[in-house]
């Protein structure tokens, strides 16, 4: 009888298969309402939604100690330390501060008068002097004054003081019968002039170096030995500028010492002063009884006014 079995060797062997595991991430919602993404988060959300809110219920209990601690701290500093604070502040405010030192740095003090001085001139006049200083290093001041002698006030001068320096104010050559009576000076019409201290930061080390004027070789001859002009007293001396700077219409007042005292004051006017310049000087006197063996050189020269230099040669 014919064999119709298929042959064994001819035969494969097929392992069953098992189905593949289903997953929500290749869950796709046919009506678009739910995402993979939603459904995987709202998932999670529900596994762990006991232990979020034991999470939450923990960090509220954390905060309100921390805050509690804080409280109690704070509250305690203020009975050690707040209460006396409070009872200083109180009486602190009760009284109105003075504002003296701080308008001090920013306000020009007034100008000082040192000395006033009369002193005799010509015949039937006299010299009327005045040392005054400038406290204040950051202010130039211009101003007006007049003096009163014996009741008689003199016409009013005009002038100005630099930052930090003394200058002498003279109404010379004053006719007046009481000579040997005092006098006083009036300022008046005082203006106050800041230098910025971003352009110039030492005002008085920077006038120095503008105004290096340097005296010798003083000559002094008296009316009685003085054959060339026998009314006169004739003072000689040599002056030097010293600076880099040249002037024109150079003022001085050249104050005649006898040792350390002021006896008389005169007047200098140069029309051109140039950088290194010597120039000799010859003034002449006609105070009586005079005497003079030392000089002082009182420049009379704004030089914060850009108009006294001369222009530098071409």
């Amino acid at each position: 009888m014919p064999n119709n079995l298929p042959n064994n060797a001819n035969l494969k062997k097929v392992s069953p298969t098992r189905p593949s595991r289903p997953t929500f991430e290749k869950y796709v919602d046919p009506e678009g309402e739910l995402t993979a993404q939603k459904f995987k988060f709202d998932l999670w959300y529900v596994k762990n939604k006991v232990l979020l809110f034991r999470l939450s219920i923990i960090s509220l209990i954390v905060f309100s100690l921390i805050n509690f601690v804080y409280s109690i701290g704070t509250f305690g500093n203020y009975l050690l330390f707040g209460v006396e604070v409070d009872k200083n502040l109180s009486v602190d405010s009760s009284y109105f501060p003075s504002y003296d030192n701080i308008n001090s740095k920013y306000t020009a003090a007034p100008l000082q008068v040192v000395e006033v001085s009369v002193l005799p001139s010509s015949k039937g006049k006299v010299d009327l002097i005045a040392e005054i200083a400038n406290p204040n290093d950051k202010f130039l001041v211009l101003f007006d004054f007049y003096f009163t002698v014996g009741g008689v006030d003199t016409k009013i001068g005009h002038s100005f003081i630099l930052p930090g320096t003394t200058n002498l104010i003279t109404i010379l050559g004053f006719d007046s019968g009481s000579s040997g009576s005092g006098a006083s000076i009036a300022i008046t019409n005082v203006q106050w002039q800041r230098i910025s201290g971003h352009e110039i930061i030492d005002t008085v080390g920077w006038q120095k170096e503008r105004l290096n004027f340097v005296a010798s070789n003083l000559e002094f001859t008296g009316i009685s030995v003085n054959p060339e002009s026998p009314n006169a007293n004739v003072i000689r001396f040599k002056i030097f500028n010293n600076s880099s700077y040249s002037y024109k219409n150079a003022g001085f007042l050249v104050g005649l010492y006898r040792d350390q005292a002021l006896v008389g004051v005169a007047p200098l006017l140069l029309d051109e002063f140039n950088s290194q310049e010597l120039k000799e000087i010859d003034l002449r006197n006609v105070a009586e009884n005079l005497y003079v063996n030392q000089i002082k050189l009182y420049p009379q020269i704004n030089v914060y006014n850009s108009e006294v230099f001369l222009p530098p040669p071409h």
